[in-house]
């Protein structure tokens, strides 16, 4: 397939050509309004022609890997003069990101989010600072929190108990609206619920978007519904077909419980990352005194609050597993007699 450039006529798309793209968000002479410009247009594509994007994002992907080694190697303690010098930093801000990740689809995705922070990041080299301070800071909550769009309506909890790396907390009744997900999931799921959200429902209502995305064992996914719909008796516009519900209790999150056990982690929640940070909170509750699992049997559910543009060093992730309070070993030795 031709990486050269990308014409989508049926979009009104002119042609787009990777290299002029880069050399358009790299340089430090381009107006902010023309490189948002060009993430507009990447944007577009990604709801409307995800092939067209992907032969794009390849095109990006073979300039920045056919640079030489010798500019890659290249540090540079002030802003770089030159094309190749930037793409060097870009190379290696893309290695980072990647971890040793060499997936065709994860690749355009880290692609498309360094993209995305190129307009706003003060260019490449600022950027590449930013990352490199924010991975040397601890992962705290307060981090997590920073991470966490401010725009944006979340479920209302209280913070029971801190852990180290982990948190109990109590959530609040909230409502979702929820699609199953198969093996083959890219963004199809995503883009059905965020259809009904921006009023492809039976209404037309549009809603605005909340956080997090809750993933449930990689079987179904869920949005969270604007506040006024957490009431019971309010009535929620109607799904467009039948593959969307609506749902009470978190979708089934806080249906066993509404105590929580979270632990936090940023990167990308890759299937491996999340079986890891999975089986840390399995083992970080079996070993606490307090508080345990409700059923060990359940796969915890992952939530992930950041859209699909930020790089790894600004998400927050978090997964997790419903619990109840220990009982005490005096009661439970009376209970045994």
């Amino acid at each position: 397939m031709a990486v050269g450039k990308v014409t989508d006529e049926s979009d009104g798309v002119p042609e787009l050509m990777p290299r002029v793209l880069l050399k358009t968000l790299l340089s430090s002479s381009a107006k902010s309004d023309e490189k948002e410009a060009i993430v507009t247009r990447m944007q577009q594509l990604r709801g409307s022609n995800q092939e067209a994007l992907s032969q794009l994002l390849d095109g990006m992907l073979a300039e920045v890997e056919g640079l030489s080694a010798v500019w890659k190697g290249l540090r540079w303690p002030f802003p770089p003069p030159s094309y190749r010098a930037k793409l060097g930093i870009l190379s290696r801000i893309l290695d980072s990101v990647l971890d040793g990740e060499t997936e065709p689809r994860r690749k355009r995705s880290a692609m498309s989010q360094l993209v995305r922070q190129l307009p706003t990041a003060g260019g490449v080299w600022a950027l590449q600072k930013e990352a490199v301070r924010r991975n040397k800071r601890a992962v705290s909550m307060e981090e997590m929190l920073e991470r966490t769009p401010k725009d944006l309506e979340t479920p209302k909890y209280t913070v029971l108990a801190q852990k180290s790396g982990w948190e109990v907390r109590n959530y609040d009744q909230f409502s979702v609206v929820s699609t199953l997900m198969d093996s083959s999931f890219g963004p199809g799921s995503f883009n059905a619920l965020a259809g009904y959200i921006f009023g492809g429902n039976k209404e037309g209502v549009k809603m605005a978007m909340t956080t997090p995305v809750i993933n449930q064992g990689g079987s179904k996914m869920s949005f969270v519904m604007p506040p006024q719909y957490w009431d019971p008796q309010e009535t929620t516009p109607t799904p467009a077909t039948n593959d969307i519900k609506i749902e009470g209790e978190g979708g089934g999150l806080i249906s066993d419980s509404t105590k929580l056990a979270v632990m936090w982690f940023g990167g990308f929640a890759s299937k491996d990352e999340v079986t890891k940070r999975k089986a840390a909170l399995i083992a970080a509750i079996k070993a606490d005194d307090a508080w345990e699992a409700v059923d060990d049997s359940k796969d915890p559910f992952l939530l992930q609050y950041n859209d699909p543009f930020q790089p790894p060093w600004k998400r927050r992730n978090e997964v997790v597993v419903p619990v109840k309070e220990r009982a005490p070993v005096a009661a439970k030795s009376a209970a045994a007699a």
